[in-house]
């Protein structure tokens, strides 16, 4: 907390500059476009959370370093989530990147994926684009975030009389041991330095980011701290020729700790185990880095010739180290003839991608696997313009993939169509097909390998409609697009085909009066995820624990035994004697997202908000309530007839009964957020005060800690102790020269 006094002291200080320095005149800030700032983050893929249609993305902000979750347009169980780029050179992970340094990220799907990237993108591709020099001159900023976080939701801690019910060695205890206060109001910070510098010739930009994230428990047993940084550097000595070098770079460490499920799932210790303290701490560091240079020429109108060189490599997941190469080169032309033009693209590049992995198997014992493929890409993509109202290109991406086994990789296929007939609306429509060969797991160094291939197929259907118009001095946009994603997982003659279905709208409407400028708008996604067959003679697989994979349904839904009431004589659960299909499946069938903001003068207020529907969790946790209490009692194994005590089982039937399945429907209400800038006719400055309430309001009928961190791709659907939410009373300043 020391530091947390030291910050306060320090935004005191400034707040009182800024106050005497109010004889300044203050001019109105000007803002071309208004836009709704982003939430406090620490991981740049927080920010799609209910902000693109077509995207899902799940990160828990209880837990400092958690690695948020993404889905592009649905679920895809084999390919567990989307691949990553920064600046072109793919990535295993953006958790090194500090959203500060972030220009933009692109979500990518169907054609436009693959044609960018290949079979690695057949289930989407997130692009970031790290800063750059926006305007001439010299410019920097810094800016500090502070948030004080606050669990939203704390589990009830089991009683002292049960403590002494299930453990001899508390029949004398006169306090609970664990009934200390474990939970408190902790402390968040984020700073960033920015640096521009643009000129005729040489353009240069670069940052620097500290990240420092105490947990919501005691002391620093839950934190992570991470320095991050980014430059880019263009080089334009003549019109034709072109030098551009990029870096990012973090070091992260995590500190997690295994005591958040203990007091979650409610556990007393088991009988004849010592007061031991299960407040133990695990520890990762590790570094990753992205890199690339290019070189571009053009040597005649219409004509580009680019040669590249990247490497990525990531060492801060546990036990494990990702390194990648790539290396090529592309050249394009294109020719117009009056109000026709055509063009032709090609590239050419090899990436070479190597993982080592340590796998524990018993103490100070391990097993040392190992993942290395070397991709051989080649690719070509033919298009046509018609005055700018009629767009069409074909792709061909072929891929050679070589590693212990040659596996042949199909062509990915893939054609845009867009048709603008009206000045302010236009249609689109894309397809594309991929097939190449999938590998769920590692091999052993000798040959030896855990998981057999799949032989995957997807293909991707996509058309929709845009328009944009001015209503006086109000601008309205709007999008409506609708998709079929087919995905197909084949070994030897079995087959499972996966299909995803969705409507995407989103539409927004900006402008101003006078000094009050405005920005609002919504997305709403409809998605609808169906097995349409299953491997050869299975009826249905597990999914994770409860939930399975069934011909006919949505992934995961809950495979579990019907919950009919309560005997009255003995209050034992009565349940059906054979396990029956319940629930909507893992993924939600309606997504919204809502945002807003009005500004006056040098004053902004904004709001925004998102919320998953039609979803089910099956709940795990045997805990807080008096029903689930009594079914804990009752879960007690007394098979032993010596033991004096008895022993905790996890396996009742009752955790697998329909009564654990709950509604996952959630909104949300992430940011209340208030802004106050000001600028100085003496001083070349721009100050930026903010203060805002996050995750403050959560509407639900689930009786967890929280519905959507139950969708993450380790336990998907499941409710088994997800460390909850924190709300967050966030505060910070930007300067700007």
């Amino acid at each position: 907390m020391k530091t947390f006094h030291i910050l306060l002291t320090f935004s005191a200080f400034l707040l009182v500059g800024i106050c005497q320095a109010r004889d300044v005149k203050v001019g109105d800030v000007e803002r071309d476009t208004l836009t709704v700032p982003a939430p406090f983050a620490t991981d740049v893929r927080e920010w799609l959370i209910g902000e693109t249609p077509g995207v899902v993305a799940v990160s828990s902000p209880g837990k400092p370093g958690m690695t948020p979750t993404v889905y592009i347009r649905g679920i895809h169980p084999f390919q567990q989530h989307p691949a990553y780029y920064v600046d072109g050179v793919q990535v295993i992970d953006l958790g090194f990147l500090a959203p500060e340094s972030v220009e933009k990220i692109e979500v990518l799907s169907g054609a436009e994926a693959v044609q960018r990237f290949g079979p690695s993108a057949s289930c989407g591709a997130l692009s970031v684009t790290t800063k750059r020099a926006a305007t001439k001159g010299f410019h920097a900023s810094y800016s500090f975030s502070g948030a004080v976080q606050l669990l939203a939701w704390e589990p009830a801690q089991i009683t002292l009389d049960e403590w002494k019910k299930y453990n001899e060695y508390y029949s004398n205890a006169t306090q609970n041991p664990y009934l200390v206060n474990r939970y408190g109001a902790s402390f968040a910070q984020i700073h960033h330095l920015n640096l521009q510098s643009g000129g005729e010739k040489l353009v240069f930009a670069a940052s620097v980011d500290f990240l420092d994230n105490d947990g919501p428990m005691e002391g620093r047993s839950d934190s992570h701290r991470r320095i991050s940084g980014s430059v880019r550097l263009a080089y334009r000595p003549l019109d034709w020729f072109r030098v551009e070098l990029s870096a990012a770079a973090g070091r992260s460490e995590i500190s997690n700790i295994s005591v958040m499920n203990t007091l979650l799932y409610n556990r007393p210790v088991q009988a004849g185990q010592q007061a031991t303290d299960p407040f133990y701490t695990n520890e990762s560091k590790g570094t990753a880095l992205s890199a690339q240079a290019k070189v571009e020429f053009r040597p005649l109108e219409g004509l580009y010739i680019r040669g590249l060189f990247g490497i990525s490599q990531d060492n801060t997941q546990v036990a494990s180290a990702w390194d990648w190469k790539q290396y090529g080169a592309d050249a394009g032309y294109t020719r117009t003839f009056g109000k026709h033009s055509v063009g032709l693209d090609a590239s050419f590049k090899q990436q070479l991608y190597n993982c080592s992995y340590r796998q524990p198997v018993a103490q100070y014992l391990f097993l040392d696997l190992q993942k290395k493929d070397v991709w051989t890409d080649v690719s070509a993509r033919l298009n046509y313009d018609w005055d700018k109202r009629l767009f069409a290109d074909f792709g061909l991406y072929l891929r050679k993939q070589k590693n212990y086994s040659e596996v042949p990789v199909g062509p990915s296929l893939s054609a845009n169509l867009r048709w603008k007939p009206g000045e302010h609306w236009g249609l689109f429509g894309s397809w594309s097909m991929t097939q190449s060969a999938f590998y769920p797991g590692f091999y052993i160094p000798v040959g030896e390998f855990y998981h057999t291939a799949y032989t995957t197929r997807y293909s991707r259907l996509n058309a929709g409609a845009e328009t944009s118009f001015q209503i006086g001095k109000n601008l309205f946009e709007a999008r409506i697009n609708g998709f079929l994603d087919n995905d197909t997982y084949s070994i030897s003659q079995n087959r499972m085909d996966l299909k995803n279905l969705g409507l995407e709208f989103s539409a927004n409407l900006s402008g101003h009066s006078g000094n009050v400028r405005f920005n609002t708008g919504f997305t709403l996604a409809l998605y609808q995820n169906k097995v349409d067959k299953l491997f050869d003679g299975i009826a249905a697989f597990n999914y994770h624990d409860q939930l399975v994979i069934k011909g006919g349904s949505p992934v995961g839904i809950a495979w579990l035994y019907p919950f009919t009431g309560v005997d009255q004589k003995n209050g034992s659960p009565v349940l059906g004697t054979e396990k029956q299909g319940y629930g909507q499946g893992i993924f939600p069938s309606v997504v919204l997202g809502l945002h807003g903001s009005v500004s006056w003068r040098n004053w902004q207020l904004s709001i925004r908000g998102h919320g998953d529907f039609g979803q089910s969790i099956f709940r795990t946790v045997l805990e807080n309530s008096a029903l689930t209490r009594h079914y804990l009692e009752n879960s007690w194994r007394t098979d032993n007839p010596g033991a004096k005590y008895p022993v905790f089982y996890t396996e009742n039937i009752f955790s697998q009964s329909s009564a654990m399945l709950h509604s996952g429907s959630f909104f949300r209400i992430d940011q209340i957020r208030l802004d106050y800038s000001l600028s100085f006719s003496r001083l070349p400055a721009r100050v930026n005060l903010f203060a805002s309430l996050e995750n403050f309001f959560l509407f639900s009928s689930y009786p967890g800690s929280d519905p959507e961190y139950a969708l993450d791709w380790q336990s998907a659907g499941l409710e088994t102790g997800s460390i909850p939410s924190t709300k967050r009373i966030v505060f910070g300043v930007k300067v700007g020269f």
